[in-house]
């Protein structure tokens, strides 16, 4: 079943991806245990998505920098409202982020990246998440595109994620390990399955409910310890 806002999503990569020269797109949408997994996204490789897809705010990466608003002043890698871009992503700007306090995990750029665009998707609360664009081409940005994204392309961002209800953001994370089988995260199932017995919704998952019963019986094995009864609920919601 294809939500609204998946919907909206796709239909924004797609048009950033053939106007713009970017070939890897993506929008995280932060979750209601402080998770910012990917909403949507285009373009990037099984194992980036495996490495990236579940970062956290409490993480010092670029991405939960800039939803969390910690972001440098003055740094002409940052604009004045929080995004941030470069033309040329090497180990110098990995270099210039940690002189200016910031510990980037490195990813984008073992993955060749060269120009990068991160920009805060906002509602009048605070960030909600965040608009990633990245190429192996260089120099593809200028102050112009910059200011177009954060203001024309996040404002179709943020219109989709604020359709998000809190049961689309878990079901993120299910859909996530159902389709990656990565189950051996922790915090996270603890996270979804303490939702989960209050939520039955979360588990409509009708593209994939076969393979994620499978993963969530496999995965309680991972939960040490379990409460009784907490263990009793989730295999109640598996079996009913």
């Amino acid at each position: 079943m294809v939500m609204d806002y998946e919907a909206e999503l796709k239909n924004l990569l797609n048009k950033i991806r053939k106007e713009c020269a970017f070939n890897a797109l993506a929008v995280r949408a932060l979750d209601p245990v402080g998770y910012i997994p990917y909403a949507a996204h285009q373009g990037l490789s099984p194992d980036f998505v495996d490495d990236e897809c579940f970062l956290g705010l409490k993480d010092d990466c670029i991405c939960a920098r800039i939803i969390r608003r910690e972001v440098p002043k003055g740094s002409s890698l940052f604009t004045e409202t929080g995004s941030f871009w470069c033309n040329f992503l090497c180990d110098k700007t990995v270099n210039e982020l940690e002189r200016l306090g910031m510990s980037p995990r490195g990813r984008c750029l073992q993955e060749g990246y060269k120009t990068l665009l991160v920009v805060p998707i906002s509602n009048c609360n605070g960030n909600i998440g965040s608009l990633w664009m990245a190429s192996h081409k260089e120099n593809l940005l200028t102050e112009e595109k910059v200011s177009w994204f954060e203001d024309t392309a996040v404002k179709q961002a943020q219109k989709a994620v604020k359709k998000m209800s809190d049961c689309d953001k878990y079901n993120l994370f299910a859909r996530f390990i159902a389709s990656t089988g990565n189950s051996n995260d922790r915090e996270n199932l603890t996270n979804y399955f303490k939702h989960l017995t209050h939520c039955p919704a979360c588990r409509e998952l009708s593209d994939c409910d076969l393979q994620f019963d499978r993963l969530i019986q496999e995965s309680l094995l991972f939960i040490e310890p379990a409460p009784s009864e907490l263990h009793s609920n989730i295999m109640q919601q598996i079996t009913s």
